[in-house]
């Protein structure tokens, strides 16, 4: 016992040194149990990290939150889809993960914008957004294009036979579509029928399907805007309903001459075959084509110079 009191004594000449030993002895000892316990933890914190990057993306549910109700379900299939692409090759439960869906839903063009991207768990996704909504119908070449009220370009198209949604559709536009959907499509003519669309939307007879277009061939020209009846029967609006113009009737006398031709005989044309001309203070009604007939060329004859009043009731 004093041989080793002696030998302590000498490694421990003074209390402020043995105190150091002490100390020095403890941080040993929990430097130790951190590594035993990493060493004894790291397979199951590699296991747990494999498991979470072993999570299919295709396996995560894409959630929007209170889609608009006119938008199929596809359509909502074909964005979850997108999304589970740009998480490819990589974990869905990376921090960059909702970045890439945010991006992909983005470039879309279905939404004007995303509000929030987050993970309600490890397998589902949800999306808070507002989506854009289906406005009109534009024919560029053999296909029609969907686009909102404010001419971008919705990813729809529509050929051939393709059965196509109730919208108002646009012909005769002299700009190409926009390359990307979600770009404005260009064009003083689109402008002035989608200005035209807004104006006619409510009117009973240009929702219940007897407006079946609206072409904007003579505008660049002539600036002029025709409504094309179910019947194939012409209506020359004018200009661009937002354009006042001093040479044309204001768009509201327009209106009321339609609607008085509505309620006489519940076409919106007359139901007379002929083109109608309501940009001045009478409505003309051109001439019909010749008939073979002898008794339709005399009664086209005497409806020639027919003309409404623009302010009839």
């Amino acid at each position: 016992m004093d041989v080793f009191s002696g030998v302590l004594s000498s490694l421990v000449p003074s209390a402020s040194g043995a105190r150091g030993l002490t100390m020095a002895i403890l941080a040993c000892g929990v430097v130790g149990g951190i590594g035993y316990g990493i060493h004894r933890g790291l397979p199951h914190l590699n296991a747990y990290a494999e498991s979470r990057a072993m999570i299919d993306p295709a396996k995560v549910r894409i959630v929007f939150s209170n889609p608009p109700t006119w938008m199929p379900a596809a359509t909502l299939n074909e964005l979850a889809q997108a999304s589970h692409q740009a998480m490819a090759s990589a974990s869905p439960l990376e921090v960059g993960a909702l970045q890439r869906v945010h991006q992909q839903l983005i470039t879309s063009g279905w939404f004007t914008r995303i509000e929030q991207v987050r993970r309600r768990s490890e397998t589902e996704i949800a999306v808070t957004a507002e989506f854009r909504v289906p406005f009109a119908l534009v024919r560029s070449g053999d296909e029609d294009h969907l686009i909102d009220a404010s001419g971008r370009r919705l990813p729809v198209r529509y050929s051939g036979s393709d059965e196509r949604p109730r919208l108002p559709l646009v012909l005769g536009v002299a700009m190409p579509k926009p390359a990307e959907p979600g770009d404005l499509w260009l064009g003083t003519d689109l402008r002035a029928a989608i200005n035209l669309v807004d104006l006619l939307r409510d009117r009973v007879w240009f929702a219940n399907g007897q407006v079946r277009a609206v072409d904007t061939t003579r505008f660049a020209a002539e600036g002029i805007v025709e409504l094309v009846t179910d019947r194939d029967t012409r209506i020359v609006w004018g200009g661009d309903p937002a354009d006042r113009s001093l040479s044309e009737m204001p768009a509201d006398r327009k209106l009321a001459c339609l609607d008085a031709l509505y309620r006489a005989s519940k076409r919106v044309d007359d139901a007379s075959g002929r083109t109608l001309d309501i940009r001045f203070d009478v409505v003309t009604l051109a001439p019909r084509e010749p008939s073979s007939s002898a008794a339709d060329a005399d009664r086209a004859g005497d409806q020639k110079n027919q003309a409404y009043a623009a302010n009839d009731s």
